[in-house]
């Protein structure tokens, strides 16, 4: 009926004012991050606050922007989707703020691994049935001998490349045997996730846009970012406030961006 999409045209034309609103935070939010980790002085406690300031706020971003598109997702597929991008970025939201009351209140960095890894590592689950879910019900390619070569080429050069520079060095770096496990998790876990998002880009006919595309992209940011991290923490050279902080930061941004600009589609 001519009113009920007028009614329609109305609430997407409000949500398109949220969205460009979320989007817009979210850019201001990274400008504001990345001056700040530029200009604060090389004071390790300042640069410690700024760089726990910004993750806790890169993550309640995250976490609302997640909530948003859940409550204005039409499709239960989408809604399930996006409600376990949610999930992962609360999951990582309660392990910064052990890591930031170790870090900040009590003045030291928490233990290599602590109970802020456990919610840092429950991200990996959430966020790979997300990907899977935004994926279902996409058109896929016909399963023939190209696309199982492309998929087992991709699949091969992931292990050797992940056994070759990530846990060949781990195990040589030695530490304990849980935070050794610990780190490999860590780096795995990204690998994995990487080597779904590659394996879906093999078999389906279309690549993911719009929300759904800046998802990824997140993702690919994060789990580069965690690689890095693995290792460093293994090392123990890592310390807040660096280069590779803004990697978190980033990857949360985008993640919530993706999710603020996710379409409605009409009942």
């Amino acid at each position: 009926p001519p009113r009920a999409s007028v009614s329609f045209t109305t609430v997407t034309e409000s949500s398109s004012n949220v969205s460009r609103l979320l989007v817009a935070i979210g850019a201001v939010s990274f400008a504001a991050i990345a001056l700040g980790y530029l200009l604060a002085p090389p004071d390790a406690g300042v640069r410690s606050w700024v760089a726990n300031l910004s993750w806790i706020w890169s993550a309640l971003y995250a976490v609302t922007c997640s909530g948003y598109a859940w409550r204005r997702a039409a499709a239960p597929r989408e809604r399930t989707s996006w409600a376990w991008v949610g999930a992962g970025c609360a999951a990582y939201l309660a392990g910064q703020l052990v890591w930031s009351y170790y870090d900040l209140a009590r003045g030291v960095p928490p233990p290599y691994p602590s109970l802020a890894d456990v919610g840092y590592l429950a991200v990996y689950p959430c966020l790979l049935v997300a990907v899977l879910g935004l994926w279902r019900g996409r058109s896929r390619r016909r399963l023939d001998v190209e696309v199982a070569m492309d998929a087992l080429l991709v699949t091969c050069t992931a292990a050797a490349l992940t056994y070759e520079f990530l846990l060949g060095p781990m195990v040589q770096a030695g530490g304990s045997t849980l935070a050794l496990a610990t780190s490999v998790i860590w780096a795995v876990g990204s690998i994995a996730i990487l080597w779904v998002i590659l394996i879906q880009m093999i078999y389906r006919l279309q690549f993911l846009g719009g929300g759904a595309g800046f998802v990824l992209l997140a993702l690919a940011v994060l789990c580069v970012t965690n690689v890095a991290y693995a290792m460093a923490a293994l090392a123990r050279t890592y310390a807040p406030g660096g280069a590779l902080d803004l990697g978190w930061d980033a990857g949360l941004l985008f993640l919530g961006a993706g999710a603020a600009v996710a379409p409605r589609q009409a009942p």
